[in-house]
């Protein structure tokens, strides 16, 4: 969608990839020529060092950094900034999106692909229920084998996880102009093939490849008649202007 959408652009001089875990998404960006230079964050030490051996001649510098307690310096620096699933893990969400929006360049973009269903993964019974319903079409070997409406004692693992994932849309749009965006979906599809994509994989069952496109089609067509909510969302803004 980059090349195609906002091939005019290319390449950025200066990016920024929020949350770059071992760096796999801007070594990808650096090899496909969306960006000159990368500067990429991370909360792990341990990831930053696992990128930065990764990183060979690529031009990409690495700082440590948290998204929920950003300590990005205010300037007009970057053309671009990649956000791929981080900014629902943000405690201090508006402060996260104000922090980024004042290092783009006021013609620069920010790129997201976000959760942005319900805080918690705490679907209502409404929508648990036409998953359900979903599901029990299903033969028993395509089922699920985990809760579809996960326990909130769950999130003690990981506490931000999805902490404001509602907020996200909103609070984007209070600091950015959209200039791009397309609803991913997910409402039924997501958590009946959580951690249980293996049942789905062989290409050589006839089955597999039916009763997913039935999960798929059933996705698309409750979240359309918006009987649920879209789960993902991918979205490019632009600085709003002060």
């Amino acid at each position: 969608d980059i090349t195609n959408r906002f091939g005019n652009f290319l390449p950025f001089e200066n990016v920024l990839i929020v949350g770059c875990g071992n760096g796999w998404l801007e070594r990808q960006l650096y090899d496909m020529n969306i960006g000159i230079h990368f500067d990429a964050f991370d909360i792990s030490d341990r990831y930053l060092k696992e990128a930065e051996s990764k990183k060979e001649t690529r031009s990409i510098t690495y700082f440590i950094d948290d998204i929920n307690n950003l300590k990005l310096k205010s300037g007009k620096k970057y053309d671009a900034i990649f956000n791929f699933a981080i900014l629902h893990h943000a405690t201090e969400i508006d402060n996260a999106m104000k922090k980024l929006s004042e290092c783009l360049k006021p013609n620069g973009l920010i790129f997201n692909e976000e959760y942005v269903g319900p805080a918690r993964n705490q679907y209502s019974d409404e929508q648990l229920k036409m998953m359900l319903d979903v599901m029990s079409d299903l033969p028993e070997r395509f089922r699920s084998k985990h809760l579809l409406r996960p326990p909130l004692a769950n999130f003690r693992i990981e506490p931000s996880e999805a902490i404001h994932s509602d907020l996200v849309i909103s609070t984007f749009k209070k600091y950015f102009d959209i200039v791009y965006e397309r609803n991913m979906n997910g409402g039924i599809a997501y958590q009946i093939l959580w951690n249980n994509i293996e049942p789905f994989k062989n290409s050589q069952d006839p089955d597999a490849e039916k009763w997913l496109e039935y999960i798929l089609e059933n996705d698309f067509n409750l979240t359309a008649s918006c009987k649920v909510p879209v789960l993902f969302w991918y979205g490019v803004g632009k600085p709003k202007i002060k």
